[in-house]
C-alpha cells in the first residue's frame, strides 16, 4: 500500500546521455548510452552522461504548480501546459550534475534551468513524467 504521505527524502533520478554529430552541428539526446552510440553519425568522443535529481511532488507542490498554470475567466478554464511543465520543473528539481565550461559544477536555479536548450528541457521532463506515472 501507498504512504498517505509523501517521503521528502525519496527521489527520481534522470539519467542522460548527449552527444553531438561528428560535425558538432547537432545534439543527440538520449537515456541509453548503447543506443547512440550505434548511431553512425555520433561522434563517439562527444558522448557525456548526466543525471537530474527531482523530489516527489507533494499536495502543496501541485498547488504551486497548477495554480500559476490554469487561467479561469468565467466558465472559461484554460491551462497553459508548457506552464505546467515549467513550473514543475523549478518546483520539483532538486540537484543536477551538469557543469560549465570550465568543469566547475551549475548551480540548481532559475536563471541556468532557463538556459537549458529546450530540446534538452523537454527531454529530462518527458523523463521525469515517464518515471512518475
Amino acid at each position: 500500500m501507498k504512504s498517505l504521505f509523501v517521503n521528502k527524502k525519496d527521489f527520481v533520478i534522470v539519467k542522460i546521455i548527449i552527444a553531438k554529430d561528428k560535425k558538432n552541428e547537432n545534439l543527440y539526446i538520449s537515456n541509453n548510452k548503447e543506443d547512440l552510440l550505434s548511431r553512425k553519425e555520433v561522434n563517439k568522443d562527444s558522448v557525456e552522461e548526466y543525471e537530474v535529481k527531482f523530489r516527489n511532488p507533494d499536495y502543496g507542490d501541485n498547488v504551486t504548480i497548477y495554480s500559476n498554470s490554469v487561467n479561469i475567466d468565467g466558465n472559461n478554464i484554460k491551462v497553459d501546459p508548457m506552464a505546467v511543465r515549467y513550473k514543475k520543473f523549478v518546483t520539483l528539481v532538486n540537484d543536477w550534475t551538469f557543469t560549465g565550461e570550465n568543469g566547475e559544477p551549475l548551480e540548481v536555479n532559475s536563471n541556468n534551468i532557463n538556459s537549458l536548450h529546450p530540446d534538452l528541457a523537454n527531454f529530462i521532463l518527458d523523463e521525469f513524467e515517464r518515471l512518475t506515472l
